[in-house]
């Protein structure tokens, strides 16, 4: 079918653009265009010299901003419509019709007159303009899921967003996947990603911050023997406190406490669990308790503890006499 535009007669069907739907705000869509083309005959004898194009919009009333191309001088020519054409309308529909319409002119002036091109076509619009990001990290132990809430956020539908790290108490991510249960990463820190569907992002590559847990005596100067190393806790592991057993002449040993005067609810044993509570360097301190009593080669002289060892009497505060080697507590 062929229909006149003044000076010039354009041939339907055209083959229309296609388009991107994407979230604009909380309550409208930006559709991009893309390029269009139609046949275009020009009459002889004529002084048009270019044609102006726009979409409309046919749900709403409205349209996209118009553009314009010089006619070639030969008699046909295809008409190519520019590319992005920005089509704003409201969200809440399931749809909406675009239509072409072509003016002529023998400026670049906007035309007052335009003719829609008869053929249509159908957008499909989302339910909604905006989806979920989810930041997430699954135990591989249990599966225990632990959010990363400051990361998490809405985004507009098909718009790039990019990719972010994410942290908490126990870890890092930079690394992500949209399989919780996948090795590699499909997507890091940075890139940029479009999502249509609420998404979760798993981390895969953690990492992991370490923590330090100290000994201390606590044991005003004594000598101190079998006190534990320095242990070191991933951030997204518990572990157990260490199992050695400290050891002090006239004392016997309590348990580890963060307070140096013992007065913190946790009160750990050795070989104790450690879990995930602390998320960052700690010390413990040894509390004790005096001995109330000396068996074996043991006596008591002028309230002081004494012991026969490696043939001489030895005070409670030398070195070589601790609890397993004749004190009791």
């Amino acid at each position: 079918m062929a229909t006149a535009i003044g000076n010039i007669t354009f041939t339907t069907p055209i083959s229309f653009p296609t388009t991107t739907v994407i979230g604009y705000s909380s309550s409208q869509f930006q559709v991009l265009l893309g390029s269009a083309k139609v046949s275009i005959t020009k009459n002889t004898n004529t002084s048009v010299r270019y044609v102006h194009y726009r979409f409309i919009d046919l749900t709403h009333n409205k349209y996209t901003q118009s553009k314009y191309v010089r006619y070639a001088a030969k008699a046909t020519t295809t008409l190519t419509t520019a590319a992005n054409l920005e089509l704003i309308v409201p969200s809440g529909g399931s749809s909406v019709y675009l239509q072409l319409e072509i003016a002529v002119s023998s400026s670049t002036a906007t035309p007052s007159s335009w003719t829609k091109v008869p053929n249509q076509k159908a957008v499909s619009l989302p339910s909604r303009t905006t989806c979920a990001l989810n930041y997430r990290y699954v135990e591989p132990s249990d599966g225990t899921v632990h959010e990363f809430a400051s990361a998490s956020h809405n985004v507009y539908y098909n718009k790039s967003t990019i990719v972010k790290s994410a942290s908490n108490v126990y870890y890092t991510a930079t690394q992500w996947n949209e399989n919780r249960d996948a090795e590699t990463p499909s997507h890091s820190e940075g890139d940029s990603i479009k999502i249509t569907k609420d998404t979760t992002l798993y981390a895969v590559d953690l990492n992991t911050q370490k923590y330090h847990y100290e000994y201390e005596p606590n044991a005003d100067g004594d000598y101190v023997k079998d006190m534990p190393e320095t242990q070191i806790k991933p951030s997204t592991e518990g572990i157990h406190f260490s199992y050695s057993v400290p050891k002090r002449p006239g004392y016997r040993f309590l348990y580890w406490n963060k307070r140096i005067d013992g007065t913190d609810s946790e009160k750990a044993q050795p070989g104790g669990w450690t879990g995930y509570w602390d998320s960052h360097d700690v010390t413990y301190y040894a509390i004790w308790e005096p001995c109330v009593k000396v068996c074996n080669a043991g006596e008591w002289r002028d309230g002081l503890a004494y012991a026969w060892v490696d043939s001489e009497w030895l005070q409670a505060n030398e070195q070589r006499v601790f609890a397993d080697e004749g004190w009791k507590a």
